[in-house]
C-alpha cells in the first residue's frame, strides 16, 4: 500500500491551456434526453414525442430513450 500521507496535488493555471482549433470545431451537437415508459398509458405521450422533433435513441424493454438535439 502507498502511503499518501501529506501529498499535494500539482496545482496548475487552467486558464492558460490552449484548445486545438480541430476539436473545438468538430464539437458533437449536446442532446437532451427523455425517457418513456413503453405501455398503452403512454402511448399518447410517445407518439407526442415523435411528432415534435424527438428520436429513438435506445430502447431496452420496458423503456424508450429518446433524444433531442438542444437548440442554441
Amino acid at each position: 500500500m502507498v502511503n499518501m500521507k501529506g501529498y499535494q496535488p500539482k496545482k496548475f493555471d487552467r486558464s492558460k491551456i490552449k484548445v486545438p482549433e480541430y476539436l473545438k470545431k468538430n464539437k458533437e451537437p449536446e442532446y437532451e434526453y427523455k425517457v418513456a415508459w413503453a405501455n398503452e398509458r403512454n402511448k399518447a405521450y410517445i407518439e407526442y414525442l415523435l411528432n415534435n422533433g424527438w428520436s429513438i435513441f435506445n430502447a431496452q424493454i420496458p423503456l424508450i430513450y429518446f433524444r433531442k438535439e438542444k437548440q442554441e
